[in-house]
């Protein structure tokens, strides 16, 4: 018996999502996931590995859907792109983009599309070197042991003297002895910014800002230093460029 796989819809416009989900419901093998007008829910998703398969259009208000496959390329989920625009078909590549479906599609096309990505995934399945896994190995400040941190996971970084705090989603703690700086050179992602000499922000967390702080949706209230804002308001326009 076929494997079911799990599909993420991503699309900001109602009546595509609707259409790709009654098609995926009558193709044998496969489940609908979550149907989401969000990309930030969609990396969630993602990144918690509750999906084998993501559908997304491209041009969208908050994130691009390249970008969003781009900063999951590394889980090794197979992106199928959905656009109105045939040259979207060329950009993808490079980011584990296994097809491209052109507005309005056809219930054998999106077949077609999900079978490709179902090869994908069984070719990863069949390799000796297991797929780069989302997480970092830390050495606690209390412990001998070391710490596997979940990178997605992180809310935010304080610096405190000589050590530095992570804050994760949990409202867990860990504390490291290690500065700001080399904690960042060790975590190294591109969605984690320093944005203030004694912080910085898992920038996907982030629920509003202005000028002076960086709202985030855990409630806390995280400042942009002066040194670090110019640098700060250029990463967030290359992310949604």
């Amino acid at each position: 018996m076929k494997e079911i796989l799990q599909i993420g819809l991503l699309d900001d416009e109602e009546k595509p999502r609707a259409l790709l989900a009654s098609f995926v419901a009558g193709i044998a093998g496969y489940n609908t996931a979550f149907s989401t007008d969000d990309p930030y829910f969609a990396l969630k998703e993602s990144l918690g590995r509750r999906i084998d398969i993501l559908i997304t259009d491209i041009n969208m208000p908050e994130m691009t859907g390249l970008q969003l496959t781009k900063d999951i390329q590394n889980l090794d989920i197979p992106v199928i792109l959905y656009s109105v625009h045939d040259q979207f078909a060329i950009d993808g590549y490079g980011v584990n983009t296994v097809y491209f479906l052109r507005k309005p599609t056809k219930l054998h096309e999106v077949a077609y599309a999900l079978d490709n990505a179902r090869v994908f995934i069984s070719r990863l399945r069949d390799r000796t070197i297991p797929p780069l896994e989302d997480f970092v190995m830390l050495k606690l400040l209390k412990y001998s042991k070391s710490f596997m941190l979940f990178t997605h996971e992180v809310d935010y970084l304080e610096q405190n003297n000589i050590d530095t705090k992570l804050t994760l989603d949990s409202g867990d703690e860990i504390v490291l002895r290690s500065s700001l700086k080399n904690t960042l050179a060790q975590i190294n992602r591109p969605f984690i910014v320093r944005v203030h000499r004694s912080f910085a922000i898992n920038y996907y967390k982030i629920k509003a800002m202005d000028q002076a702080y960086c709202y985030m949706r855990s409630g806390k209230q995280i400042p942009i230093g002066n040194e670090y804002r110019k640098d700060f308001m250029e990463f967030l326009r290359s992310r949604r460029s």
